[in-house]
């Protein structure tokens, strides 16, 4: 009987978590998501650096390039065993554009270690391949530092949502310099170091908004 209650209980906390919490822990959106708009991308003008702590290591992030992408998410990872690190354990894959649904309706998107892909049944001419590839993204979401909201917010988005983030493309290095990640700058890039690594300090999840 007691191992019942207490499985009601574990059930009930759940419950609380998935939808008290989001009411919780969001604000009113001020505006709508516009998904048309290609990203902006600023340079920060001395880069801004942080020194950040995780799991007892010293990182040192740089602020590269103000950022701002509204997307419908194409896919959503979460990793928690495999393909984990110390900042970014949520992929989100983005598309925008005037073009959105014939571009879902030409290709196939999917994520598999930590990257996003795409695939077609036909040859892909050159012009759907630009497309394609200057239209979709693939981001490695980090959030600000104090932001616990954000952290839980990123693990709630999902395939269809229709979001926008808000933060800065950055490079973290160790304490002895070595590169521990480097954001893509660029939308036209494939392959390694293609994806985006923001550090998110604004996500919205159609009217919500977390900060």
């Amino acid at each position: 009987m007691k191992g019942w209650m207490l499985a009601v209980l574990a059930m009930g906390a759940v419950a609380i978590w998935k939808v008290v919490l989001p009411r919780v822990l969001s604000t009113a959106a001020p505006r709508a998501v516009v998904l048309d708009a290609d990203p902006v991308q600023t340079p920060v003008e001395p880069p801004e650096q942080l020194t950040v702590l995780r799991d007892g290591r010293v990182y040192r992030v740089e602020k590269q390039y103000a950022y701002e992408v509204a997307g419908e998410v194409l896919s959503a990872s979460s990793y928690d065993v495999t393909w984990t690190n110390d900042f970014a354990d949520v992929d989100v894959g983005l598309l925008w554009g005037p073009r959105r649904k014939q571009l879902k309706d030409r290709f196939k998107f999917f994520q598999m270690g930590r990257w996003l892909f795409w695939r077609t049944d036909t040859e892909p001419t050159a012009e759907d391949r630009a497309e394609v590839t200057t239209h979709i993204s693939n981001n490695h979401l980090i959030p600000a530092e104090g932001s616990q909201h954000l952290g839980w917010a990123f693990r709630q988005i999902s395939k269809g949502d229709v979001v926008r983030l808000k933060g800065w493309l950055v490079r973290i290095t160790s304490a002895k310099g070595d590169v521990y990640a480097q954001s893509s700058t660029r939308r036209d890039d494939t392959g390694d170091g293609a994806c985006e690594v923001v550090w998110v300090e604004e996500l919205q999840v159609g009217n919500r908004l977390f900060r």
